[in-house]
C-alpha cells in the first residue's frame, strides 16, 4: 500500500516513517537524522539529544587542537606585531584593559556552549579567502610602519582563521566574541588632538557661561583665580575607550535587537565626549572657587575617575530600562552544520591557513630584518651660518642622516634640519607632531593645523605648529619629500613609501622641519614662506 507525501505510518518495528521522500532505515539515528533535516520538526530538546554523537564531539577535539595549533604559529609568527600590543598595555593606563579582552571573549564563547554542542565544525573557503587580503594588508602595514593597522591585521588574521577552519555556521554563533577581539588594539591615539580641542572649546564657553572672565590661547587658558592647561591626559579619550569597551559589552549582554545594541554603543561612544567636557568645567570651577586648593594634583585624578565611575553607572541605570527579558539559549537546528569535516580535513584547513598566514612574513624575512630598526643617527653634517641659540630642536628617531643649516634672514635666523630615513620597516618619517617634539613639562605646545604655501609656481601643503619654550616663541613648520616629490600629508607618504619598499632600489623618505622665532603677530610666516620658495620651488 502506497504511502502518501505527508503522511505518517507505523511499521511492525515500531519505527515510524514519516513520507516526505525521505525514507531512513528501520531503526537507526541515522534514519532519525534525515528525517529531521527534511522536516525541522524535532522539537529543540529533541534536535540536541539525538544530534550530539560521538563523532560530534570527536570532531570538536581535532577542531580546538587546530585552531589551538593556528594561534600558537600565527602568535609565533607575528610576535614582534603582538609584543607591540601588550607593550602598549603595560606602559599605558588607557589600554590597560586589553589584557582582560581575550579572557572577556572566551567567556562570551563559553556561554554559547549549548548552541555550539549541537553543531559540527566544518572547514570554510570563504575564511580562507577572506585571510589572503588580510595577510596582504599586515604586508603593506609593516612595509610603512603603520602598527595600528598592523595589529588589527594580526587580528583579523586569528579571526578569519579560526573561522577558515569551524566554518561559517559555527563562527556565526561565536561572532561577537571574535568581534569583541578587535578591540584589544590599542587604537585612538589620534583622537587625542580633535577631543582635547573640544575639551578645550567647551570648558571655556561653560566657565564664561558661569559669569567667570576666562582668557584662552590653544589648550591653555586663564581665570582670574589661576591658569589651566588641556593635556593629553584630559583629552578624555582614557574614558572614551573604557567606556566604548564596557557599553559594546553591555549591549551584548543585555539587548537581543541589533538596531539597540547599535543604540546603546554609539550613546557609549558620544556620552564621554560630553562627559568629560563637563568634568573639566566642573574641575576648573572646583579650583576657581576653592582658590586652587581643590581639584589639583592626585585630587584632580581621583575626581575624574569618580565622575566617569559615575557617568557609567547612569548610563547602565538609564539602559536597563529598554533591557531584553531573558530568553532561553538559543539552539541552531540540527542539520545546518550536518556535513562536519573529518580530523584530517580539519588538520589540513589549519596548515593551509598557517600558509596564507605565514606568506607575508615569509616575503619580508628575507629582505627586511622583521621587527628590526635603523640603530640611531649615522651621520649628523651642519651648520651653515652662525651657531643657533634657542632651546628647540626636532626629534629624529630612526634618521640615519641629519643635515642642519641655519640661515640668516632680514631680521631673524632660520633652522632648518633635513633628516633623512632608509627606505625600510622599522623607522618611521611621517609622524604626528607630538613625535617629532620632545617631551619637556616647560614647552607650550600652542597650535597645530595644515597651512598651504608657495612653493615657485605650485602649492605646497606643510604642517605647522606654534610652541612657547622658555619664554621664547617659535613657529614649525615640517614636511615630506621622496625623490622630487614633497607633501605635508602623512597618508600620502606612507603610500609612496609603500612603493618605494615595494622596488629593488627605491628611495628612502626625507623629513625637512623649518624653524623661525615668531611673535604674536605672526611675522615669522613671511620670512618662512620665501625661504621654502627658495627651497622647494625649483
Amino acid at each position: 500500500m502506497a504511502t502518501a507525501p505527508g503522511s505518517v505510518r507505523r511499521h511492525g518495528s515500531g519505527c515510524w516513517r514519516i513520507s516526505l521522500g525521505v525514507r531512513p532505515c528501520r531503526g537507526s539515528i541515522a534514519g532519525l537524522k534525515q528525517v529531521v533535516i527534511a522536516t525541522g520538526w524535532l522539537t529543540v530538546a529533541d534536535a540536541a539529544l539525538h544530534s550530539t554523537p560521538v563523532d560530534g564531539r570527536h570532531t570538536w577535539y581535532w577542531a580546538g587542537a587546530a585552531v589551538a595549533g593556528y594561534w600558537a604559529v600565527v602568535l609565533w609568527l607575528f610576535r614582534d606585531t603582538a609584543r607591540g600590543i601588550e607593550d602598549i598595555w603595560a606602559r599605558s593606563d588607557t589600554f590597560a584593559h586589553g589584557y582582560l579582552i581575550l579572557p572577556i571573549a572566551a567567556w562570551l564563547v563559553y556561554r554559547q556552549r549549548a548552541a555550539l554542542r549541537v553543531l559540527v565544525p566544518a572547514p570554510s573557503a570563504v575564511g580562507l579567502l577572506l585571510m589572503v587580503p588580510v595577510a596582504l594588508l599586515w604586508l603593506a602595514a609593516f612595509l610603512v610602519d603603520v602598527n595600528v593597522v598592523s595589529q588589527l591585521a594580526l587580528v583579523a588574521l586569528l579571526v578569519t582563521g579560526t573561522w577558515a577552519i569551524l566554518g561559517t555556521q559555527v563562527v556565526r554563533w561565536i561572532a561577537f566574541p571574535l568581534g569583541f577581539l578587535f578591540l584589544a588594539v590599542p587604537v585612538g591615539e589620534g583622537l587625542i588632538p580633535p577631543l582635547q580641542e573640544f575639551t578645550a572649546f567647551a570648558t571655556v564657553r561653560m566657565v564664561e557661561l558661569s559669569g567667570v572672565p576666562v582668557y584662552r590661547e590653544g589648550m591653555f587658558f586663564s581665570l582670574p583665580s589661576g591658569n589651566w592647561r588641556v593635556v593629553e591626559a584630559c583629552s578624555g579619550v582614557r574614558y572614551l575607550i573604557a567606556s566604548f569597551t564596557l557599553g559594546v559589552l553591555y549591549a551584548y549582554l543585555n539587548y537581543t535587537h541589533w538596531g539597540k545594541r547599535a543604540l546603546f554603543a554609539v550613546v557609549s561612544l558620544l556620552l564621554p565626549i560630553v562627559a568629560n567636557a563637563l568634568r573639566a568645567y566642573l574641575i576648573v570651577m572646583l579650583g576657581h572657587v576653592s582658590n586652587g586648593e581643590l581639584a589639583a594634583g592626585v585630587d584632580h585624578l581621583i575626581y575624574g575617575w569618580v565622575f566617569f565611575g559615575v557617568v557609567m553607572l547612569l548610563l547602565f541605570w538609564v539602559g536597563s530600562f529598554w533591557m531584553d527579558p531573558p530568553a532561553p539559549a538559543p539552539i541552531p537546528r540540527v542539520g545546518v552544520a550536518s556535513g562536519g569535516a573529518t580530523p584530517a580535513g580539519l588538520l589540513l584547513t589549519g596548515l593551509l591557513a598557517v600558509a596564507i598566514a605565514w606568506s607575508p612574513w615569509w616575503l619580508v624575512a628575507g629582505r627586511f630584518p622583521v621587527g628590526g630598526a635603523a640603530q640611531g643617527v649615522a651621520a649628523v653634517e651642519g651648520a651653515a651660518g652662525a651657531a643657533i641659540d634657542w632651546p628647540w630642536e626636532p626629534r629624529s628617531d630612526g634618521a640615519d642622516r641629519i643635515v642642519r643649516s641655519v640661515h640668516a634672514g632680514a631680521d631673524r635666523q632660520l633652522y632648518f634640519e633635513i633628516q633623512q630615513f632608509p627606505p625600510v620597516p622599522g623607522v618611521e618619517a611621517a609622524v604626528h607632531f607630538r613625535e617629532l617634539n620632545p617631551a619637556s613639562s616647560q614647552r607650550e605646545v600652542r597650535d597645530l593645523r595644515s597651512r598651504q604655501v608657495q612653493a615657485g609656481n605650485r602649492t605646497l601643503t606643510v604642517q605647522e605648529a606654534q610652541i612657547t619654550d622658555q619664554g621664547q616663541r617659535m613657529r614649525i613648520w615640517y614636511w615630506y619629500r621622496i625623490g622630487d616629490f614633497s607633501t605635508g600629508s602623512a597618508t600620502l607618504v606612507k603610500v609612496l613609501e609603500l612603493w618605494q619598499r615595494l622596488l629593488p632600489n627605491g628611495q628612502g623618505t626625507e623629513r625637512l622641519v623649518l624653524v623661525a622665532p615668531d611673535d604674536e603677530a605672526g611675522s615669522a610666516v613671511a620670512v618662512m614662506q620665501r625661504f621654502i620658495a627658495a627651497q622647494e620651488g625649483g
